[in-house]
This record gives C-alpha cells, sequence and structure tokens, in this order.
C-alpha cells in the first residue's frame, strides 16, 4: 500500500467512499481474505476530517478527533494491504452494471481508469448544508471559526445542555 497504488482490473469488493465507512468496509474485506479497493475523493472531504473531537466511538472514553481517527483507520487498512487497495485523491466518472459484477471508471493523476467488481458499496457519506442568514453563507462563517456551530445534533447535542443556543 505504500507509494502510489496501481488498481487491478478486477475485485470482489469496489467501496466508493474512504471516510470511516468505507475504510471500515476496506478493512473487513481484507480481514475475510476479500480483494477490495477503496476509491477516495480524499481525506478532506470526509466530513469528520474537520471534527475536533468525536465522543461517540468506542475505545476513545476521552474522544477523539476526526483527523486522528481517520489516520489510524488509515494505517489500519494498510496492514491488510494484500488485499485491499486504497487510491486517492480520485473522481469516479461512472458506475455501471455490466451482467454479475459493476464497472466503475474513475480518473487519477489526469489519467482515466476502469475496474470491475463482483459488488459495489457506496460509502459516499454526508455534507452539511451551510445555512443561510439574508440569502448568503458568509455571516455564519466567524461563528464556525470560534467552534461554536454545531452541525449535527446527533454528534454534538449532549455538549450543550446548560448552554443558550439558537437554532437556524
Amino acid at each position: 500500500m505504500a507509494g502510489l497504488v496501481r488498481p487491478k482490473p478486477h475485485y470482489d469488493l469496489v467501496i466508493l467512499g474512504g471516510g470511516h465507512a468505507g475504510l471500515q468496509a476496506g478493512l473487513k474485506a481484507g480481514l475475510l481474505h476479500q480483494s477490495a479497493i477503496i476509491l477516495d475523493r480524499g481525506p478532506k472531504f470526509s466530513r469528520s476530517y474537520y471534527a475536533p473531537a468525536m465522543d461517540n466511538i468506542p475505545g476513545f472514553p476521552d474522544g477523539i478527533s476526526g483527523h486522528r481517527l481517520l489516520d489510524l483507520q488509515l494505517a489500519q487498512v494498510r496492514k491488510v494491504a494484500a488485499w485491499t487497495d486504497y487510491v486517492a485523491p480520485v473522481a469516479v466518472g461512472e458506475v455501471r452494471r455490466e451482467g454479475e459484477e459493476f464497472s466503475v471508471t474513475f480518473e487519477r493523476l489526469r489519467t482515466r481508469q476502469t475496474v470491475r467488481g463482483r459488488a459495489l458499496l457506496l460509502a459516499l457519506g454526508v455534507v452539511d448544508r451551510m445555512p443561510e442568514v439574508g440569502g448568503k453563507i458568509d455571516p455564519i462563517f466567524p461563528w464556525a471559526n470560534f467552534g461554536i456551530v454545531d452541525f449535527c445534533m446527533i454528534c454534538d447535542g449532549h455538549t450543550l445542555p446548560g448552554k443558550t443556543v439558537a437554532v437556524l
């Protein structure tokens, strides 16, 4: 896995997305000796990459930053590199069903490539929508930069009791 991975033409599993779910799927495939490829836009596109603290991850009682967790997960995926390839950054262009398998065309380093797989897993994640104030998102930036804007009540709601909050 070190260096530039040269994708094979065929895999048991093609995974689109290299966030937590995609990395976990690639790890499990490798542990089960199933060939897999993780096609990732890059870690900076993962929502949790920017999370300063995640308190809902088992094994980290004091929380962990999203960036650090992704680093640890990728390091673990690298341990099954004989089975799982991680390729980033890529831009996926087309996904097609061809008979009993899937064909995925992507671009990396200005080169178009295609891989095929018996199974396809979509681990595309989510994107936060910035709230608009007066039709623009700019007014929220100063508050976000101070770290006092929470986008996910499920992730951060437990930190808010006793605080004054506004909901947009």
